[in-house]
């Protein structure tokens, strides 16, 4: 059973109430005003028959009179706040009111509403089925964005879980390499302190010191390769904490205001989900890493040149 409201320009009051009787014969549950009686308040009738209402019948014979035309825009917000269907039904001469263009009428002319009351119904039983496909797919791409929406925070948690361990593990790495530029550098003094000076040559400080300085410096470009890569690791995993926030925020609104969204504001919704900022891999600088070797062994030739020729 159907909740229909009938509204007619006031000039078929005979035609709209047979019209009211095959609908109700038809099993619909048919609000109309000809049923009001006199002590009656006719504007809380009309408006509680109207949030009622599934269907709006607009039966039209002839030019729409202000009451009429109040009852058209109160359906047409009807219709776009929970889908009401609106049938004009034209009767003779009648036509469509240019807000109501859009809308399927029934042309009746001058036939009895027991020869077109078939074509309302129809009308009806169409505009059900389509509602109940549209309702069965929105369920489906409901369960279907849940599914795809926890699948990428899982994924999401997983690159975030990932990166921040790499990211230990690699600054891990530049404090053991720190460690041993410190060690090595301390072992290196000791026994050059302790080194008998009768024993020392010129050639024989200056081999010891290239490989010192070459092992010092592989060491810290090590410690800064690893401390460069564990930064890029950790910016990564906040980059995917900042993907799950995104996605979540989405999630909570699809969930609060899912019936009233558009496929653009759905979009919109998710738009920070693929975060746009470059990674730090790509700017890493192979500058920042390099010990500079050769530049410090030229320096220290010319120091202990300088030192010899003295």
């Amino acid at each position: 059973m159907t909740k229909i409201f009938i509204s007619h320009t006031g000039d078929q009051g005979l035609l709209v109430k047979k019209l009211v009787n095959e609908l109700r014969r038809a099993g619909q549950h048919v609000f109309v005003d000809l049923d009001m009686l006199p002590d009656d308040d006719v504007t809380q009738q009309i408006t509680d028959g109207l949030e009622a209402a599934e269907v709006f019948v607009l039966v039209i014979s002839g030019e729409i009179p202000e009451w009429t035309a109040n009852e058209i825009e109160v359906a047409r917000v009807y219709g776009r706040s929970r889908r009401m269907l609106i049938i004009p039904v034209l009767i003779g001469d009648g036509r469509v009111p240019p807000q109501l263009k859009y809308s399927k009428a029934v042309k009746a002319g001058e036939r009895e509403p027991s020869a077109y009351i078939a074509d309302i119904l129809a009308i009806i039983e169409g505009d059900k089925k389509r509602s109940e496909i549209f309702a069965a797919r929105k369920v489906e791409v409901e369960k279907d964005l849940a599914v795809f929406v926890n699948e990428a925070v899982v994924r999401q948690q997983e690159h975030e879980a990932k990166n921040r361990r790499a990211a230990q593990l690699w600054h891990g790495a530049g404090i053991v390499f720190l460690l041993l530029v410190l060690g090595f550098a301390g072992a290196s003094s000791y026994t050059a302190l302790t080194m008998p000076s009768n024993t020392t040559t010129y050639t024989g400080v200056l081999i010891i010191g290239l490989l010192n300085l070459v092992i010092v410096g592989v060491l810290t470009a090590l410690a800064r390769y690893a401390h460069a890569l564990g930064k890029s690791y950790m910016s990564e995993s906040l980059k995917s904490s900042d993907r799950i926030h995104a996605i979540q925020f989405g999630k909570f609104f699809l969930s609060a205001y899912g019936e009233k969204l558009s496929p653009t504001e759905v979009k919109e919704a998710f738009q920070h989900w693929n975060i746009d900022r470059t990674s730090t891999f790509a700017s890493l600088d192979s500058k920042e890493i390099d010990p500079q070797i050769y530049a410090l062994v030229s320096q220290l030739v010319g120091a202990l040149s300088n030192r010899k020729v003295a």
